[in-house]
């Protein structure tokens, strides 16, 4: 594919967190749009771009109170995380992220990433007896909270896209959402 082709495309499609996203550079595909739901249009694609770029490098707060905790973070990853093959990365960068960052106010902040990844590696472990239980229990609970403001926000990015979508095909979201639940199932 040339340049000039490449210019041409009205949608780049972007892998970024797992997902494809869509990013629109250009007006609607649908012409017929009135100017009011052109300004719909425009309004939903602005408020997801910005909540986008808003999220894109936002830490989130991980309440590990104790350098122990931390500590036991770190030996988990280092020594105890399965891993399969390209997931050799993720042990990687992980770990040197969590050796760089140091306690505040009783947590350290992290990317999306990492704590995907955390989360992901901690949920392949089987351990066994009570003391091992509490050490992970120690680190999984605010590894586990953490995640659940990813996808708090993961879910507001995906509402937002699907209302930038409705307002492309001249459609509000509400009322979409309305109709396809009296639709028998």
């Amino acid at each position: 594919m040339k340049d000039k082709d490449i210019k041409k495309e009205s949608k780049v499609i972007s892998l970024e967190r797992d997902v494809i996203e869509k990013e629109w550079v250009s007006e609607p595909e649908n012409k017929a749009l009135t100017p009011e739901q052109k300004k719909d249009y425009e309004k939903a694609k602005k408020e997801f771009k910005e909540f986008r770029k808003s999220t894109e490098n936002k830490k989130y707060s991980v309440n590990i109170k104790a350098k122990k905790n931390l500590d036991d973070l770190i030996i988990f990853i280092t020594t105890k995380a399965m891993w399969k093959f390209t997931q050799c990365l993720g042990i990687i960068e992980t770990t040197k992220t969590l050796r760089s960052v140091e306690i505040k106010s009783g947590a350290i902040f992290l990317g999306i990433v990492e704590i995907e990844a955390i989360y992901y590696f901690l949920s392949q472990y089987e351990g066994t007896g009570l003391e091992n239980a509490e050490m992970f229990y120690g680190i999984l609970k605010p590894i586990n909270d953490a995640l659940g403001y990813v996808r708090e926000d993961n879910e507001k990015a995906s509402k937002l896209e699907q209302k930038v979508v409705a307002a492309e095909q001249g459609l509000e979201l509400d009322t979409t959402i309305e109709k396809n639940s009296d639709s028998p199932k």
